[in-house]
């Protein structure tokens, strides 16, 4: 079965069920309980991912993968040199994960995007059905993955940071924790941050039902990213720069009064803050404003290249608890070097097609995403360095009319 589109994000395309699949199975692999059972899980996808790219006979290289690769490799190279402990397990599955983000984005194509927003919407609808349905009932069937996880496959059920929600329970979607989920709904809205609104025309179901669902989440990151990324959408469609100035102002004192006034959002953040003010080089913290600041201390070590993926290289200067919280942005540099992360944070605003003011938008909220989890670990986040954009902006979608050709 085909999806023929008629227009969409200005270019002519075909999507097909196999497109929902792959992405799917991206977002399924970058922090579902279930496939984090397997250490074989990326390695397969790879092997799936590149049988139907050879299929469909699309490329499976170029030369900016293979840029990428280089760099990566390099830095592993300079691990085996410096560091007392590396793990080739591990750096071949980055590799690997790379790969994946690569075949993904080349074989759905330049509507990536759009089968990402309807596949993610799907989840967030099953998600939401499912968190009320939780809510109503107080108890939840599943799969028990681990000591905290009960799965449904496309909805799991947490057992821990259910304190930090008002109704006594948070929706993390299919993922390992609901600041993921929110950072994969948040993805949705960034990656059309330049046309939301004319998205917004075309969709407003779909986009209510992300909302709701971001919403659900209780994620301070969460809602952090989403109000910013609402502001970079409101002065984008400004050009006054007098008016722009001043919704700019109205907006920040608005959402300063809603969100020191929630205590799950001012007051965890302040929390936070007072803890990063007594953290030791012997103490593990359990925030990520202190998980940045262990994290620093560690990278100092090797600002360069970084220290690896193994925890005792890692965490020499401190200790390190598993089950406490981290920040995905400085706990990715600690294991890859400053360099590299800076590398993938131009690589993103050079490969995201706009204007200079919603490429920097893009990179400055992906960045703050980065603070909550460790989306680096997974290929999804990597494919954002490879996704196809559209040559031709439009102010309207034609993305209504389907033919179901069978």
């Amino acid at each position: 079965m085909h999806l023929e589109k008629t227009a969409i994000d200005g270019d002519v395309c075909n999507i097909s069920l196999i497109d929902y699949i792959i992405v799917f199975l991206l977002l399924f692999i970058s922090g579902n309980p279930i496939s984090s059972l397997s250490d074989w899980s990326y390695a397969l996808a790879c092997v799936l991912f590149l049988f139907i790219a050879i299929r469909k006979r699309v490329p499976i290289t170029n030369r900016y993968l293979l840029g990428i690769l280089f760099a990566f490799i390099s830095v592993f190279s300079a691990h085996y040199l410096c560091l007392e402990n590396v793990s080739v397990n591990a750096d071949i599955n980055q590799l690997i994960k790379l790969y994946v983000a690569f075949l993904s984005t080349i074989i759905v194509g330049i509507q990536f995007r759009y089968v990402y927003f309807k596949v993610v919407t799907f989840l967030s609808t099953i998600s939401l059905l499912c968190f009320f349905l939780t809510l109503l009932l107080g108890d939840f069937p599943g799969i028990v993955v681990d000591e905290i996880h009960k799965s449904l496959l496309f909805y799991n059920h947490i057992f821990i940071g259910e304190h930090d929600s008002p109704v006594g329970i948070r929706n993390c979607g299919m993922f390992w924790e609901p600041g993921a989920f929110q950072g994969y709904i948040n993805l949705v809205f960034l990656l059309y941050i330049k046309d939301f609104m004319s998205l917004y025309k075309s969709y407003k179901r779909e986009i209510w039902i992300l909302i709701i669902t971001l919403i659900t989440t209780f994620s301070t990151t969460g809602y952090i990213v989403f109000g910013v990324f609402l502001l970079f959408v409101i002065l984008g469609s400004i050009r006054n720069v007098v008016l722009r100035i001043f919704a700019f102002v109205i907006y920040v004192l608005i959402t300063l009064l809603f969100f020191f006034n929630i205590d799950f959002l001012g007051g965890k953040v302040e929390s936070q803050y007072e803890e990063s003010q007594v953290i030791k080089n012997e103490g593990a913290a359990s925030s990520r404003i202190g998980s940045a600041i262990v994290a620093w201390e560690n990278i100092e070590q090797h600002p360069y290249i970084g220290n690896g993926y193994l925890v005792k290289e890692r965490y020499k200067k401190s200790f390190f608890d598993e089950s406490t919280g981290g920040n995905g942005f400085f706990g990715s540099m600690n294991v890859l070097g400053i360099p590299m992360i800076l590398i993938y944070l131009v690589l993103l605003y050079k490969n995201y097609k706009s204007s200079s003011l919603f490429k920097l938008s893009f990179v400055v909220v992906i960045v703050i995403l980065l603070q909550g989890e460790y989306f680096l670990d997974y290929p999804l986040f990597w494919s954002l360095l490879f996704i196809k954009y559209p040559k031709v902006i439009m102010d309207s979608f034609n993305c209504s009319s389907y033919n179901i050709i069978r």
